[in-house]
């Protein structure tokens, strides 16, 4: 399997570096930055 933790880590920094925020997507760009697989998580209560 590849690793592209390099790639969310340059995610980061490119967020970091221009300023852009990554919002909601932030704690999805960390875990996959760490090693974590990916979870989401719906915060929609209108089921």
């Amino acid at each position: 399997m590849l690793n592209f933790r390099w790639f969310w880590r340059g995610i980061w920094n490119l967020s970091e570096f221009t300023g852009i925020g990554l919002g909601r997507f932030a704690p999805f760009v960390f875990g996959k930055m760490i090693g974590r697989r990916g979870k989401r998580v719906d915060m929609d209560d209108d089921k």
